[in-house]
């Protein structure tokens, strides 16, 4: 099967999908992209059980959605499937078959939360990475092993009990689509796309329904009627699905970065300590002399799959390491169980010029370059606060004669 190195627009791939064969070809020196989608159809209920967990002990649990004046469940857990609980059931009717189920009504904001947190824990791997909400992280992979960070995924989410579906993809509209609606990977991927329901191009509820009554109810059967395909959105969508729009990844400002994979995992302590500042050593090494770190960001990737993000600023700035792992030390959260971290890193997120007295003190040498001199005392003030001696009006003097003496405006 071809792969993303063979073509260059969405026209392309949209050939690539509706035709068995495919004879476009691209010039070697095209860069191959490839991505990796996990989804997380459990998301909601997975983000009570990790942060609400006290509440969630024994009891089923189910997410609810207001539609109107109803409230219906969006999302229950295994427990509450057991007890009867049902997607698209109301809130009245679930409580009634299970009195002491915990409802709790859908919080977007929260979920959103939750999947970009997951999406940074997926940095661990070096790559590209972006939420796609509601329930979606891609990682651009490009020529790495996608199969052995989908199974690395899987094994860590394994050990805390998630569930994620996994997906490799020409885009990351395709690999999204073939998690969420093939359940994985696809040796025919251009055959397994054509297969895909109609609903994966999330289309209005009116145009899907449009298309089922026309009879399209597949990609493949879409692409063979172009003019139906496009008067409902299909066309459009697809488009979309299969172009290879480069990720939505956040740009942050970092000044450096340093990191640290632990062949023995850390729990924390003394030995967290130790990692950290030779971490902050490594990022405060590549600052001018002069300068310090005003603000850090420690990242704990747990051996589970959790990460512990952890964000501090100093002031004034400076270049002892020590200090920002104490900072830092003192919030890592204390790890049961044995799963300690395995990959620390500390990114330093703002540097500013360090006090003279500081920097001799923490050993530091050099100064600040001119153009962070303070103006001299001596400078010329502001135009605006320039003062402006005019001279006194003169006096009129006395008319000497009746000739000279003043005369009306108007005769």
């Amino acid at each position: 099967m071809p792969h993303a190195e063979h073509y260059w627009n969405a026209d392309a791939r949209i050939a690539w999908v509706a035709a068995e064969e495919c004879e476009i070809e691209m010039p070697s020196a095209a860069p191959r992209r490839r991505f990796l989608a996990l989804v997380y159809p459990a998301l909601s209920i997975e983000r009570l059980r990790g942060t609400r967990a006290h509440l969630c002990q024994g009891v089923p649990v189910a997410i609810a959605e207001r539609v109107g004046a109803t409230e219906r469940l969006i999302a229950v857990d295994a427990a509450a499937a057991r007890a009867g609980l049902a997607i698209g059931m109301t809130v009245a009717a679930a409580l009634a078959a299970a009195p002491e189920a915990m409802v709790v009504a859908q919080d977007p904001h929260a979920d959103l939360d939750w999947l970009e947190r997951l999406a940074l824990g997926c940095t661990r791997y070096g790559r590209p990475v972006a939420a796609m909400p509601p329930d979606g992280v891609v990682i651009e992979v490009g020529d790495a092993d996608e199969r052995a960070i989908a199974a690395d995924v899987e094994a860590r989410a394994a050990r805390r009990g998630v569930v994620v579906r996994t997906a490799p993809g020409d885009t990351a509209g395709i690999a999204l689509a073939l998690a969420r609606h093939a359940g994985g990977a696809a040796p025919d991927e251009a055959g397994a796309v054509r297969r895909l329901p109609i609903a994966a191009l999330g289309l209005e509820p009116e145009d899907a329904e449009a298309l089922a009554a026309a009879g399209l109810r597949t990609m493949g059967e879409a692409l063979a009627k172009p003019a139906l395909a496009a008067r409902f959105g299909a066309a459009a969508a697809i488009r979309e699905l299969i172009d290879d729009a480069p990720l939505p990844v956040p740009r942050r400002t970092v000044v450096a970065i340093a990191e640290r994979h632990l062949t023995e995992p850390i729990l924390g302590g003394a030995d967290a300590l130790a990692v950290l500042e030779a971490l902050a050593g490594e990022t405060i090494a590549t600052l001018p002399a002069w300068q310090g770190g005003r603000c850090w960001r420690a990242l704990l990737f747990r051996q589970d799959g959790q990460l512990q993000s952890i964000a501090v600023e100093i002031a004034p700035a400076t270049r002892d390491a020590a200090v920002m792992a104490r900072r830092i030390g003192a919030a890592i959260d204390a790890i049961e169980g044995g799963c300690g971290y395995d990959l620390v890193r500390v990114e330093l997120m703002r540097a500013a010029a360090v006090d003279a007295g500081r920097l001799r003190l923490e050993g530091g040498a050099g100064a600040a370059p001119a153009a962070r001199q303070r103006r001299r005392r001596n400078a010329a003030p502001p135009p605006e606060q320039v003062e402006l001696t005019l001279p006194a009006p003169a006096a009129p003097s006395a008319p000497t004669d009746a000739g000279d003496a003043p005369r009306p405006i108007f005769a």
